[in-house]
């Protein structure tokens, strides 16, 4: 009763649309993911979706993204007493922002490198 319909696009020599997402969707989606589990007290993983997505970031021009999880994981970090890696990521992110004049972002990252978190036991 019913039929299918195709439809044939025709595109200029080389422009056809690529079925690939663009590098920097997993990346963040790996991001937010990590922010959950930070948020449920799953360090260890959000630990591995963070690196998951920096070492990626690392590879792309997605400055705004890598300065994203830097904060992410300085955070993380955060939770987990880790002083020294704490500041380190989040001293990236604030460079990261400032290289793109993100002046509210940069103040973010201030706020939370002044926040007082106590150790989370394992």
């Amino acid at each position: 009763m019913y039929q299918s319909l195709h439809v044939k696009r025709s595109y200029p020599e080389g422009n056809r649309p690529s079925r690939q997402k663009p590098v920097q969707h997993h990346p963040k989606a790996l991001s937010g993911i990590a922010a959950l589990y930070r948020e449920q007290g799953e360090f260890d993983q959000a630990l591995q979706h963070l690196a998951e997505a920096t070492q990626i970031l690392d590879r792309a021009s997605a400055k705004l993204d890598r300065a994203e999880a830097c904060y992410q994981l300085g955070l993380t970090e955060q939770k987990l007493g880790n002083i020294d890696k704490t500041q380190a990521n989040f001293d990236r992110a604030i460079k990261l922002f400032s290289q793109m004049d993100a002046n509210k972002q940069v103040e973010k990252v201030q706020l939370a490198a002044t926040q007082k978190t106590e150790k989370i036991p394992n």
